[in-house]
């Protein structure tokens, strides 16, 4: 509403300073037929498509999205030809009844900031500032928005038929346009370059519940979908009603405040039958997580069921709901006052939940923020995106959690009620990877300590004993044909062959054992290390993200210090942590190569390890006194260089001290590991 209002003024301002601007632009503007038609096709295509000229054309191209690359292809091509084959319809409206200034437009005007007002008077229980807060941003935005069209002509009609209308060639083209489009998506690139650079660097938490006003900063969710018939048939559809008015949804608005006839009594009313007509007709119904009971256990939880999901076409449908997981771009609602937001109880106190994600950063950790922030919610609560898709995947991941589904089930019940996530491979593998796999009853583990002499470096084969499926971390080179050897006499199928990091002592054997497993059958087998190492693996993992292994999973934590991409793998029950070289017993690894820092290590290990239970078996990748394993509990009582009691300065300095000399492997095991061991 405030957009809407300060657009009305804007505009209305202009009128009083430019007397001709009503009467040029009602002259310019499409017969009341033609207004009718094209207002209908617009309607329809912008819903349709999800967006005009604005919404792919600027904000689209300028986050480089593919969608709207094809959007825009789209609409222009057929705006070109519909303006180029339509140019005829049009004739000068000379006659019409309006003078300099429309008292229609102003009294438009004083309606919009009169409910603008008023709802925000009914709705608002929080501080002045805070209105301030919500209704600023929008207003400027408002008023730059009608600014900039009125100053480029883009609200004109006359002068975007004759940009679009290439019959004419090159008589009356009109190249503004063109010039407006491009210098709006760049601005738009570069924006949202500098927001993508400061919600990096800015320390933001990943979520915030706002129960206060606060700000925080957050993306989408990877959006759901290719480009499809919908987008491009939707953007052909606005194409034709676009060129053959040389109107689109923004400017109409601007020349409605002005008081155009055809446009306010025409090409608006049926601009919003269209997009009614259409939402209607697609709209898909609520659903409710009910993922399959009959395949669960018994015990399910009752809370799955108390929250909503939906598309944002969707939201004006809804009853009260107490609170708000929001999935959809920051400028589609504002969050500066949870209570502005119609659907929310105001007479309760309403959270509404943001979630802030890198553009591709469908992992684990963002798995766990979801499920905390749902849990924070009160019910009934409401996840939105923008066209449902997302917002039903994260509902089924928060419901399979909740009853300890696995990945199969849920996919199953999804795919049984065609819910449109399970069309879009990122989602799908998202949900794949962080539920358990199918299981039987039986769920023990398989374990297995192995030694390597030459290196003293300690591997251990995983596995799950019900799927039989399993892994082995810190592998040799030389031993492949054991551990090989060993896994298949324990019917284990390796799926990973984890490294915790780059090892200067031995050459990593995850690249002799892929082979060796290819020539028995299994192609599946892949290496993995971490994401900060600077290596190459088959897969590369982030801090906290899980490694399944049938219905077990490890789950990564980074370990920085030894090496600048250290990670330590936690077993999903928290009694086994296989430490590397971060931790070893009575001892931890040398931190002066491979970008190692003694600050770092002391760090890692007092902040990621010694966080977990004293009775965690501690397995790291070496002992040189044939001790094969600890406990956390151990390590913090009567380690002599990480223990309770000694700090990050004397620590540093202990690890100055030990003056070691290079490893013998250095110079060959580095650069192989770095490379997978090849």
């Amino acid at each position: 509403m405030s957009f809407l209002s300060t657009l009305a003024i804007t505009a209305s301002a202009a009128a009083l300073i430019f007397p001709d601007l009503a009467a040029s632009y009602a002259r310019s503007a499409p017969t009341p037929t033609v207004a009718l038609i094209g207002g209908l096709l617009c309607g329809v295509g912008t819903t349709l498509s999800n967006g005009c000229t604005s919404g792919h054309g600027v904000c689209g191209l300028g986050r480089l999205s593919v969608r709207s690359l094809y959007a825009v292809a789209s609409f222009f091509s057929v705006g070109l030809a519909t303006a180029s084959l339509t140019h005829g319809l049009h004739s000068d409206q000379s006659d019409s009844p309006l003078g300099p200034v429309s008292p229609l437009g102003l009294t438009i005007t004083l309606l919009l900031v009169s409910s603008t007002a008023t709802v925000t008077l009914l709705t608002h229980n929080s501080r002045p500032t805070n209105v301030l807060a919500a209704v600023t941003p929008a207003a400027v935005a408002g008023t730059l928005f009608t600014s900039g069209l009125l100053l480029s002509g883009m609200s004109n009609p006359l002068v975007v038929r004759n940009f679009l209308n290439l019959s004419d060639l090159p008589e009356s083209w009109n190249a503004t346009l063109a010039f407006v489009m491009a210098g709006a998506s760049t601005l738009s690139f570069v924006g949202y370059r500098y927001k993508a650079y400061r919600d990096k660097t800015s320390g933001n938490p990943l979520l915030c519940a706002t129960e206060e006003p606060c700000e925080c900063s957050f993306s989408s969710i990877p959006a759901a979908g290719k480009p499809d018939f919908k987008l491009v048939g939707g953007a052909a559809l606005f194409g034709v009603g676009w060129g053959l008015t040389g109107v689109c949804p923004g400017p109409a608005l601007v020349c409605g405040a002005l008081g155009v006839p055809s446009i306010l009594y025409c090409y608006i009313p049926a601009l919003f039958v269209g997009k009614g007509i259409t939402t209607y007709l697609t709209k898909k119904p609520t659903i409710p997580v009910d993922i399959d009971q009959d395949a669960l256990a018994d015990n399910t939880d009752p809370a799955a069921n108390e929250f909503l999901v939906s598309g944002t076409e969707d939201l004006p449908y809804f009853g009260k709901v107490n609170g708000w997981l929001k999935l959809i771009p920051e400028e589609s609602y504002s969050f500066a006052d949870p209570a502005t937001v119609p659907f929310l109880d105001a007479d309760k106190k309403c959270n509404s939940v943001m979630v802030s994600v890198e553009a591709d950063s469908l992992t684990s950790p963002l798995v766990d923020s979801l499920i905390a922030a749902l849990d924070a919610l009160p019910r009934p609560a409401l996840i939105s995106c923008k066209s449902g898709a997302r917002a039903t995947a994260v509902a089924r991941l928060y419901a399979a959690r909740k009853l300890n589904a696995t990945s199969e089930v849920v996919l199953r019940a999804a795919i049984a009620k065609k819910e449109p996530w399970t069309n879009n491979e990122k989602l799908v593998q998202w949900i794949k990877d962080n539920l358990p796999k199918e299981r039987a009853e039986k769920t023990g583990l398989i374990f297995r300590q192995l030694f390597d002499k030459e290196s003293s470096t300690y591997s251990y084969l995983l596995g799950d004993a019900a799927t039989k499926i399993g892994l082995i971390i810190d592998p040799v080179d030389t031993l492949a044909d054991r551990d090989v050897r060993i896994a298949t006499e324990l019917g284990l199928t390796l799926s990973y062959g984890l490294n915790t990091h780059a090892h200067a002592d031995h050459i990593t054997g995850t690249a002799v054992l892929r082979t060796k497993l290819k020539g028995l059958g299994n192609s599946d087998f892949k290496s993995v290390i971490s994401e900060s190492s600077g290596a190459k693996a088959d897969k590369m993992v982030g801090d906290c993200e899980r490694i399944y292994f049938g219905s077990r999973y490890l789950e990564v934590r980074f370990t920085p210090g030894h090496t600048a991409g250290c990670a330590c793998f936690v077993l999903d029950d928290e009694s086994m942590v296989f430490t590397g070289d971060a931790l070893l017993i009575r001892g931890c690894g040398r931190t002066d190569f491979q970008g190692g820092s003694a600050s770092t290590l002391f760090k890692s290990v007092r902040e990621n390890l010694f966080v977990l239970p004293d009775e965690c078996v501690v397995y790291p990748a070496h002992n040189y006194i044939g001790v094969q394993c600890s406990s956390i509990g151990e390590e913090k009582e009567h380690n002599p260089r990480l223990k309770e009691g000694i700090g990050e300065a004397q620590f540093i300095q202990i690890m100055l001290d030990l003056k070691l000399n290079a490893p013998k492997m250095l110079d060959v095991a580095v650069p192989k590991n770095l490379n997978c061991g090849v």
